[in-house]
Formats: structure tokens, C-alpha cells, sequence
């Protein structure tokens, strides 16, 4: 997927009253079940950052790492887009697609009770990486849940690493110095978190905390009520 994503959540119809419950509990003002444009590289950093790198693999288009992310990447369901184009210089119409976005079976972001878990556990020991990778995603979906009720504490220490997984990833981390946000010449490219001055850390950081709370108003509902559908993610 190329640009920005948007998330959003497509129940299964038998789950319209969790919904309106999730809805009623969910903060006046806010949109529930969907998210803004994010950008994905945003989206794996911040993941990453908060202790969630399966969620992150999980919830984005970048390359599987390992046995585990092979396995979640049979989670995802690629969508593609379809149309009949003329072309003049071929001098007839032609049938042309390209990826839309992926759904992901929200099953494996619910929460479980601790007995499932236990049963993860002892299947992921004896050698099962399905178990393994599920079991990571929903140990990974419980921090990302206490950090999300807590207000994502200590942000300025996720800053840090959100810059650093942006290095890792090769694209590092853009800012405009203070005093020169009108001059788009003055950008400063970076790749380790040692190299932000504290203020741009401070600005950043508010930034970082948008993404991590768009991703948690469509999750935390999921998580919590056990809403079963797809989560989608779609250029936008």
C-alpha cells in the first residue's frame, strides 16, 4: 500500500449491539471504530515504540521478518481494485487493478481469558508458530491496552524509540528546527533519537501521541467487547 492508510473496523451484523454498547461507552466527540490518514511508517514506528512489533507487523504491509510474521501474514486478506481503461495507443480497452488495502480477522485481537492463554503457551512451546505468533499479538494487544487506559505514560521515552525504528527502517525521522517551520529548505533528516533537540522531542511527541491514540479508539473496542469482523486498512 503507497501513501497514507486509513483504519477502520466492518463487523459481522450479529455484532450491532456490542457496537452501540462500545459507542456509548466511548468519549463524546470522538470517531469510533475508524481512524484518521496515517501514515503506515508512523503507524509500524509507534507499535514498535510502545512494545507491540507483531501488532505492528500485523497492522501494515511491510515485509514479514520471521517464522512468526509469516504466520500472521496468513491473517491478512489483500483487497484489489478492478477497471476497464481504453488505451489510445493500443487502440483498445483494457482490464487494469491494483491493491486496495488488507483485512485482518479481528479474532486475534480480542482478549482471552488466562486458561486460552496457558493453552497458547503450552502449544507455542511444543513447537507450534501459529500458536506463537497468535500468542504474541494478543500478549501484545493487552500492554498496548494498559499503556493506551494509562494515557501512554512516559512519552517522551516512546519518542525515542519511535525515532529509533525510523532509522532502523531506513527513512529516518523528518523535523523542521524552531524558528524555521515556514522554510521547507531548513528540514533536518535524522536516524537516532540522540540527534533531536529536547524541544522539536516535546513537539513530536504530541504527534506520536495522536497516531497512538487514533490506533486505540479503533482497537481498544475490539479488545475489550470482542467485536468479530475485520479490521481494514485502505490507502487513502
Amino acid at each position: 500500500m503507497v501513501g497514507h492508510l486509513v483504519y477502520f473496523l466492518l463487523p459481522l451484523p450479529s455484532m450491532a449491539r456490542k457496537l452501540h454498547l462500545a459507542y456509548r461507552c466511548g468519549e463524546p466527540g470522538e470517531s469510533l471504530f475508524t481512524t484518521e490518514k496515517l501514515d503506515p511508517y508512523d503507524v509500524f514506528a509507534a507499535l514498535c515504540a510502545v512494545g507491540c512489533p507483531r501488532l505492528a507487523f500485523l497492522l501494515t504491509d511491510f515485509d514479514p521478518r520471521d517464522p512468526l510474521d509469516e504466520e500472521l501474514a496468513k491473517r491478512k486478506l489483500w483487497v484489489y481494485w478492478a477497471g476497464k481503461f481504453y488505451v489510445p495507443e493500443r487502440g483498445r480497452t483494457e482490464l487494469f487493478g491494483d491493491r486496495w488495502g488488507m483485512m485482518v480477522d479481528t479474532e486475534v485481537l480480542c482478549s482471552v481469558p488466562d486458561e486460552a492463554l496457558a493453552k497458547m503457551r503450552e502449544r507455542a512451546r511444543a513447537g507450534s508458530t501459529g500458536y506463537a505468533a497468535e500468542l504474541a499479538v494478543k500478549l501484545e494487544m493487552a500492554r498496548f491496552a494498559e499503556l493506551a487506559d494509562a494515557g501512554f505514560p512516559d512519552l517522551v521515552r516512546i519518542f525515542d524509540r519511535y525515532v529509533d525504528v525510523l532509522g532502523e527502517l531506513g527513512i529516518g525521522y523528518s523535523y523542521l528546527p524552531p524558528g524555521e517551520e515556514r522554510r521547507i529548505s531548513a528540514l533536518v533528516r535524522v536516524y537516532r533519537s540522540d540527534q533531536v533537540p529536547r524541544e522539536v522531542k516535546e513537539r513530536g511527541a504530541e504527534h506520536l501521541y495522536h497516531v497512538l491514540k487514533n490506533l486505540a479508539r479503533l482497537l481498544l473496542p475490539v479488545y475489550y467487547s470482542h467485536i468479530l469482523g475485520y479490521v481494514v486498512a485502505h490507502s487513502a
